[in-house]
């Protein structure tokens, strides 16, 4: 589901096993194709640095076409200990809306790992709820049909 806020506003999303950022996160950094992720656990916060490919833990955040899009990165081991940290379910999908900060010639993304909009189960429509997430005083709802009751005969 793409809504307004998602595409103009940075978004960086979990899901099954993989994060990546939105085209919003790319536009805003032209001059970068690699970011460094790191994780505040006591202020439960995630910053995307902007870095050279040579810096240790970069990664390619975009693709090496001259259409950069978003790339999603496969990352297992990040992924359960972010999920560990904030007691996710590691089935579902979590979003994160973020700000760029600009600080003399370095910018930075952060994002609030607290306030994730989070699709229960994504992979099974058949499974859907209304969800919710609030930012900077707004509340995003994400409505989704819920499950058919099939009466089943005897």
């Amino acid at each position: 589901m793409t809504n307004y806020a998602s595409t103009y506003v940075p978004t960086f999303t979990f899901h099954n096993y993989k994060v990546y950022v939105n085209t919003a996160c790319i536009k805003s950094l032209p001059d970068f194709d690699y970011v460094q992720i790191m994780v505040n656990p006591s202020e439960q916060k995630l910053t995307l640095h902007p870095c050279s490919e040579y810096e240790k833990n970069a990664l390619r955040w975009c693709s090496a076409t001259a259409k950069r899009s978003p790339r999603k990165i496969a990352c297992r081991i990040f992924f359960a200990k972010v999920m560990a940290l904030m007691n996710w379910n590691p089935g579902s999908r979590y979003k994160l809306f973020g700000n760029l900060i600009h600080s003399n010639k370095d910018a930075i993304f952060t994002f609030d790992l607290t306030i994730p909009e989070v699709c229960e189960n994504p992979d099974n429509p058949d499974n859907r709820s209304i969800q919710a997430a609030a930012s900077n005083g707004y509340t995003i709802f994400c409505l989704q049909t819920e499950p058919k009751n099939e009466i089943k005969e005897v």
